[in-house]
């Protein structure tokens, strides 16, 4: 088992700074739904289970990323 190191930040309401061993990252996030600066997305299922993806990702997270992004600026409008 190797240590990690990990970081938030609170950014506003929705937004954080990661800092980690790889350095600085951004992410956003409302309800269970996240974006990472880095590509990185996820979805939080409950019960301590979630679902994480890096590359393309499947519809189910893409439908979830517009609905979290018709939320921001919808509370920022």
């Amino acid at each position: 088992m190797a240590f990690q190191f990990r970081k938030r930040i609170r950014i506003g309401r929705y937004g954080w700074i990661n800092l980690s061993k790889r350095g600085a990252s951004g992410s956003a996030g409302v309800g269970p739904f996240t974006l990472n600066s880095r590509g990185r997305r996820s979805v939080r299922l409950g019960n301590g289970m979630s679902y994480r993806t890096d590359g393309a990702g499947c519809a189910v997270m893409v439908v979830g990323l517009v609905a979290v992004a018709t939320g921001v600026i919808a509370l920022v409008a």
